[in-house]
């Protein structure tokens, strides 16, 4: 992996969902729900996460699935710290969960500064960022040219992002450099149909 630069695994930051940071939870959910497609075999696909901009457009942060459940379990455990999985599950009633899709995504969002890569960064540092930041998604930051005034040094608030990189776009490419062959991989559920017991 380690001769693959970020960003060319990277999804560019125009295709991926945006929301800003003063919106809501309904907003960011509303939002992500229309990226989900079924597919025929009933698989869900779409974006686990979403960017969040600042009222400049300026990308401050990514709210995630993860996110979104932590901050309903936040919620429902507010006034009843020591409540059951049972209490936290009347909370999606709908009566409920409509009290307080009204908080703002900059409350939950995960912070830009706290997990990124630059895009020419190998994808062996994006692994361990991910790994030891135990998150699934990383902005990717424009890296800017090195002159005598940064003197190497990159401020976070002068950098641009261009993309995000996830999990399954690593995992994606993984199979590209082992050079996996579709054709000798096993097919273990044809074998039990062939064998007998």
């Amino acid at each position: 992996m380690h001769d693959r630069l970020v960003k060319e695994v990277m999804v560019p930051i125009k295709e991926y969902p945006t929301i800003n940071m003063n919106a809501t939870v309904a907003e960011a959910i509303s939002i992500l729900k229309r990226t989900f497609k079924k597919q025929f075999n009933n698989v869900i696909t779409g974006h686990r996460s979403i960017v969040v901009l600042d009222d400049k457009g300026k990308i401050v942060g990514i709210l995630t699935l993860r996110s979104l459940l932590k901050a309903i379990e936040m919620e429902a455990n507010k006034n009843n710290p020591l409540s059951n999985i049972t209490s936290w599950a009347l909370f999606f009633m709908k009566n409920k969960i409509t009290e307080h899709i009204n908080i703002q995504v900059k409350d939950i969002m995960r912070s830009v500064d706290l997990a990124y890569v630059y895009e020419n960064e190998t994808i062996t540092k994006a692994v361990h960022m991910i790994l030891t930041k135990q998150v699934n998604s990383l902005p990717v930051l424009e890296k800017p040219e090195v002159t005598e005034l940064t003197m190497g040094e990159y401020p976070l608030e002068n950098s641009r992002v261009v993309g995000i990189i996830r999990t399954i776009d690593i995992f994606n490419i993984i199979g590209d450099i082992l050079e996996l062959d579709n054709s000798k991989i096993i097919n273990f559920s044809a074998i039990k149909n062939r064998v007998q017991y």
